[in-house]
């Protein structure tokens, strides 16, 4: 019989490994491989020490897991079987890249706007790094480990910074981040400036705050505020406050760490409210004025005067108003003044009032006025109308009176024409009262004086008629007080040249012309004088013109 061997040969050479290679750390699950080899009844293969197979061994196909931190090496395969082992597969060199690890670095908070410089951010087994922000601000330099962040104006509140560490291929990436705040800092407004009547209480309704921990307001005087840490607080000046007219009030914020406190500030003035003092008061007599003359005012828009008496107030909207009493008043009249302020103290209106005693009026009369006989007296019929009715009379001049204090005196002979004065004093009151009258003497008539005489015509006999004001007519002193005359003149030869009727050296009188008025030559002419019941005058006038 016949039977089958089989002969078996040792296995053949391993071939080249396949698989991934250049890798990272830290991976798993890995196959590397070979062909398989004829006649090969088991794989031995060899790895790189740390690295771990999870299945595979003794087959051409293994899969390994490479942990992190495992070094670079080199793997290779061969095979057996009971003949013997085959050759091995040429070395497969496997290099390992480690894994990025970053850190990004710890955070902070800070006020907007303030850059920030990135501290302790780490990175190794990268390519290249790049910061990232969540933000609107910038970066130094994106691909710098510490760079300065910049943040723009919307950056408030939370602001993420990713540092991106790109890996060794074929490493992925890794990236860490840190969180900046971003606090706002605070913004106030103490609002608009304020003006309060005197000591009026001041709300401060125009201020406003936004990010702030806290307000506190604080005041240069000594006013207090009703809650100082209230937006809206209503501040009450001081008397030392009103005395100055003004106070500055600050409104400060205090603010979320680390942003600084801010504050702002406001000017309040205390306006002066009207005064008024209506002065002291007087006496007066009925229907007479009184003025007000020492009456006072300031911070005033105007002033208005008021009285409760019955007579008449006149400029009632000044400081010197005047009030005129009825002729039968009497008792005490007050007068009002009204003093009204101005802005912001125009609702504001004070009083001070002043009283006025008022006496009843005297009406003195002093009598008719009389005509008496000359060098004879007469008496005098004086009389009082009001008043107190306790007089003291006075008349003047009392040195032609018998008796100048009582009402009716009698006077002395008088012998001219008397004005007479009664004064009547109120011996209760300050009245008193005037009167007079006229005395008048009647003379007897003078004698009519005595006609004149002759004697008292002067003929001037000479005339030049030249027009120098001096003799240019023919003149006879005193004929004015003969009026029945005539005037004749005749030429030495007898010839009639002029009449005159009632001569009187003015409108009726010679210049030296002929009746066609032409001027006569010179020479001498003849007059003759008639006056009634008078004898006549004859005589000779020169006549000579000293200009030709």
């Amino acid at each position: 019989g016949t039977m089958d061997v089989n002969v078996t040969g040792t296995p053949g050479p391993a071939g080249p490994i396949s698989g991934p290679s250049p890798i990272c750390s830290s991976t798993y699950g890995v196959r590397y491989s070979i062909a398989p080899v004829p006649g090969a009844e088991n794989y031995i293969w060899s790895i790189p020490p740390g690295i771990l197979v999870e299945t595979g061994l003794g087959s051409n196909a293994i899969i390994v897991d490479i942990p992190s931190g495992t070094s670079s090496g080199t793997f290779s395969v061969y095979t057996e079987n009971g003949c013997g082992s085959g050759s091995p597969s040429p070395p497969f060199l496997l290099t390992l890249n480690q894994p990025v690890t970053v850190n990004a670095g710890q955070g902070d908070t800070l006020c907007e706007s303030s850059p920030f410089t990135v501290k302790g951010a780490t990175a190794v087994n990268y390519s290249s790094l790049h910061w990232n922000t969540s933000g609107q601000g910038t970066f130094s330099d994106v691909a710098v480990l510490n760079p300065v962040y910049f943040p723009a104006a919307g950056d408030t509140g939370l602001v993420h910074l990713t540092l991106v560490a790109h890996g060794i291929s074929p490493c992925h990436d890794d990236s860490s981040e840190l969180i900046l705040f971003y606090n706002v800092k605070p913004s106030v407004d103490a609002g608009n400036n304020g003006i309060v009547c005197g000591g009026a209480s001041y709300l401060l309704s125009t201020s406003s705050a936004v990010n702030f921990k806290e307000l506190i307001w604080t005041s240069s005087g000594t006013g207090v505020f009703n809650d100082s840490h209230v937006l809206h607080p209503v501040y009450s000046p001081s008397a030392d406050d009103i005395l100055n007219g003004q106070v500055v009030l600050v409104l400060s914020a205090s603010p979320f760490a680390p942003c600084e406190a801010s504050q702002d500030s406001m000017l309040l003035t205390m306006a002066k409210g009207p005064s008024a003092n209506a002065g002291t008061g007087g006496v007066v007599c009925g229907g007479s004025p009184f003025t007000v003359n020492n009456a006072t005012a300031s911070n005033y828009s105007h002033i208005q005067w008021t009285s409760n008496g019955r007579g008449v107030l006149t400029g009632d909207t000044s400081l010197m108003p005047t009030y005129i009493p009825v002729s039968d008043e009497s008792g005490t009249v007050v007068l009002t003044m009204n003093v009204h302020g101005i802005i912001p103290c125009n609702d504001s209106v004070v009083q001070s009032r002043v009283s006025v005693i008022v006496y009843t009026g005297i009406n003195a009369d002093a009598g008719p006025d009389q005509l008496i006989p000359d060098s004879t007296s007469t008496f005098l019929a004086g009389s009082v109308q009001g008043g107190s009715g306790d007089f003291s009379y006075q008349w003047e001049p009392s040195s032609l009176l018998i008796n100048p204090k009582v009402i009716g005196p009698e006077t002395k002979v008088l012998t001219n024409d008397t004005v007479f004065i009664l004064r009547i004093s109120d011996n209760k009151t300050i009245c008193s009262g005037t009167g007079s009258v006229r005395v008048r003497v009647k003379k007897s008539p003078p004698p009519p004086p005595p006609p004149p005489t002759e004697d008292c015509i002067i003929v001037h006999n000479v005339i030049t008629p030249n027009g120098d004001g001096l003799n240019d007519k023919f003149i006879i002193e005193c004929i004015e007080n003969f009026p029945d005359n005539s005037v004749q003149i005749f030429t030495r030869w007898g010839d009639v040249i002029r009449k005159f009727e009632r001569y009187d050296n003015k409108s009726v009188v010679w210049d030296g012309t002929n009746d066609k008025g032409e001027p006569m030559p010179d020479g001498t002419y003849y007059y003759i004088l008639n006056i009634k019941n008078q004898t006549s005058r004859t005589g000779w006038v020169f006549v000579r013109d000293s200009s030709k």
